[in-house]
């Protein structure tokens, strides 16, 4: 078989088709051209690294990747798809058929870029497999104006459409069950059509005329940038559940004074709420299990919070942010189910920490820095986010059999720790939540037999002198 690979993916040549392989199960048909650039693009970035970390000079590594110089430009001309073409290529017609499978690989997106820029389609028919177009797929098909076929649940990433027909219509355009585009023209309130399941990455941006929207129960993703830069929008009518919305959905809402978040959804999104500048009043649903950064940066309730007194941020039961600049102790209330993802946390002032019962979520950063030796993690605890610990002044820690996973970096710079208990037994410690003292003297971690953090320790023992303890006396 001719392949090609970039890291995890590799583009292969089969039955007059280019197949992109993302690694994680993701197939797409791409165009000639695309399958050129992206070889092109992986060669440049290799040869740039070669220069950046491995020392060489430009007339070694870009001509080791194939490049020419061509008039002071390092040109590829190398291509080594061009080499493993062993078939007719299936010509771009202006109906654009995608396969269901290309021998015997089943075809289940559209990639990023795949088509773009390919005038000559008019027309594009899908599969009941196809589940994603990517961003740009169709982008700059300037003649293209209808998709037919599929009928599940489908995502479209932004500018999947740009510059084409479908893009352009006056309105909304639908594929499917899937909302595309608003026309920035439309204003009041706007409905969306019953059946519909999923609203496309930036499918209301810039609709500034736009008062109100109402969802239909059968949605269940809303895309990244959905409703960017709304400004007259006041009001969003949610169904009773939903999956998933995406990073930015609001951003730039300036209009929005209250919202109520649907069940279902299990994280909000980084900047979910940006700039949203009236928005005093939100309603956090019990399925959320993780809040991003800078979910509600710039936002009415943020910068109220900033400029008042209060020394932390509640909204439903998420501590959503404290100020560690000038605290000494954090009391977090009981009742609190999680604590948010912060930002550029240097919590050194901060020398004791009491969590409740209720806490289920600490998230990234939460207490980076801070100068605590000692810290109890509640016994119904569930998940340690990123760097949550870092460089924190930790002599010891029990992480209770509850949690379910210690993300990356988590104990990270922690120079003083000593050891580190945990009493779960599928407890996922995921790399490099655990990482050497500067002094070299070893940390002990006590876990069960054959748990995961038995497993961490033994593979990372050498690298970070961390020594397995089955018991441990406290």
């Amino acid at each position: 078989m001719n392949v090609f690979s970039m890291w995890e993916s590799q583009i292969i040549f089969k039955n007059g088709w280019f197949i992109y392989m993302d690694g994680k199960g993701h197939n797409s048909i791409i165009s000639y051209k695309r399958a050129r650039e992206l070889e092109e693009g992986f060669q440049r970035y290799q040869a740039s690294m070669d220069v950046n970390r491995g020392g060489m000079p430009d007339e070694m590594a870009y001509p080791g990747r194939g490049f020419v110089l061509k008039n002071g430009r390092y040109v590829y001309e190398n291509y080594r798809v061009d080499k493993f073409i062993d078939d007719e290529i299936a010509p771009i017609t202006s109906v654009l058929v995608i396969p269901e499978s290309v021998g015997g690989i089943l075809i289940n997106y559209i990639a990023d870029r795949a088509f773009s820029y390919e005038t000559i389609i008019e027309k594009v028919v899908l599969h009941g497999n196809i589940g994603e177009i990517g961003e740009s797929a169709f982008e700059g098909c300037n003649h293209l104006d209808e998709i037919l076929g599929q009928n599940g649940q489908m995502l479209i990433k932004v500018n999947a459409f740009k510059d084409t027909g479908i893009f352009k219509a006056e309105g909304a355009t639908y594929i499917n069950h899937t909302l595309t585009r608003v026309h920035s023209n439309c204003s009041g309130v706007f409905e969306v059509k019953r059946g519909t399941t999923t609203i496309a990455d930036e499918a209301f941006k810039d609709c500034e005329l736009i008062t109100e929207v109402v969802l239909p129960e059968e949605l269940r993703i809303i895309g990244n940038s959905c409703f960017t830069n709304c400004t007259k929008l006041q009001n969003i009518i949610f169904p009773s559940r939903m999956d998933d919305i995406g990073a930015s959905a609001f951003a730039g809402c300036v209009a929005l004074q209250r919202i109520s978040l649907p069940e279902g959804i299990d994280e909000i999104p980084s900047g979910i709420f940006h700039k949203c500048v009236s928005l005093l009043e939100i309603h956090i649903p019990q399925s959320v299990k993780n809040i991003r950064r800078d979910a509600f940066k710039e936002c009415g309730i943020m910068a109220q919070y900033e400029e008042g007194s209060q020394e932390e941020l509640y909204i439903g039961h998420w501590l959503i942010d404290y100020k560690w600049e000038e605290k000494e102790e954090l009391i977090v209330r009981e009742g609190t189910t999680g604590i948010a993802d912060m930002s550029w946390v240097n919590a050194s002032r901060l020398r004791s920490v009491r969590l409740p019962d209720s806490l289920r979520y600490i998230g990234t950063e939460a207490f980076h820095g801070a100068s605590i030796t000692s810290i109890e993690l509640p016994d119904n605890l569930l998940h340690i986010s990123r760097a949550a610990f870092r460089g924190a002044h930790l002599l010891e820690i029990v992480v209770p059999e509850s949690v379910i996973q210690v993300e990356q970096w988590v104990f990270m710079d922690c120079e003083k720790i000593q050891r580190i208990i945990v009493k779960g037994k599928n407890t996922e410690i995921v790399w490099p939540a655990i990482t050497g003292r500067k002094d070299k003297k070893p940390i002990e971690i006590c876990a069960p037999s054959g748990s995961s953090a038995e497993e961490y320790c033994l593979k990372y023992a050498k690298k970070y002198n961390l020594i397995h303890k089955k018991v441990c006396n406290r």
